[in-house]
């Protein structure tokens, strides 16, 4: 006596449709996965003179979705330094910091320039800054850039509650953000800050 079995019909694509990745629970997702991700553009611009501790020039705020995670920390910087246009720019010292929170984080402590001002805590130092007046219209009327990139690993955070990454710098004489020198405002760049959460 032959015996006949059938098998429930079966839908791959239905099935596939039923599995809503956004329910996964973030403590569940593989390590290397991205969590979440914060970027934030800085269009404005910003003159200081001299600044003798490390201050807030731009910032973001984000919001950890898990316990453990890291932070994949990309900020890019334009700015202009007072001395762009002149032969020697001897006296207009730049220092960049990221900060987590009120803390700072990758500092390379063998940077130890100081302008009487001394701050080890720094990710970049220039004593003599870039300049020209060799050119036709020297150097003031473009922006320099500079980048960082780190993988934060912070342990005393709590879910929910925000992380702030900011780009803090110091300065021995005028600073702009994001214009060149002489720009009047209609020449420069646009700096960013963009926040990667990673499950670890």
């Amino acid at each position: 006596m032959a015996i006949r079995v059938e098998k429930p019909a079966f839908n791959v694509r239905e099935k596939l449709t039923e599995l809503d990745s956004a329910s996964i629970p973030y403590e569940r997702m593989p390590k290397g996965s991205v969590i979440q991700t914060v970027h934030k553009y800085f269009t404005g611009y910003t003159a200081v003179g001299q600044t003798t501790t490390p201050t807030k020039f731009f910032d973001l705020n984000i919001y950890p979705k898990r316990k453990r995670s890291k932070f994949l920390v990309n900020a890019i910087i334009y700015y202009s330094h007072g001395g762009m246009g002149s032969q020697n720019a001897d006296s207009y010292d730049i220092f960049f910091f990221l900060y987590n929170n009120e803390q700072p984080i990758h500092q390379n402590t063998n940077l130890t320039r100081s302008f009487g001002y001394t701050n080890n805590n720094a990710w970049y130092k220039t004593d003599v800054p870039i300049s020209s007046n060799d050119v036709d219209h020297t150097f003031q009327y473009f922006a320099i850039h500079e980048n960082v990139q780190m993988l934060d690993d912070p342990q005393d955070y709590e879910v929910g509650e925000p992380i702030n990454y900011s780009l803090r710098f110091m300065c021995q004489n005028a600073l702009t953000l994001n214009r060149a020198n002489h720009s009047g405002g209609s020449s420069g760049g646009t700096s960013s800050i963009t926040v990667m959460e990673v499950a670890s």
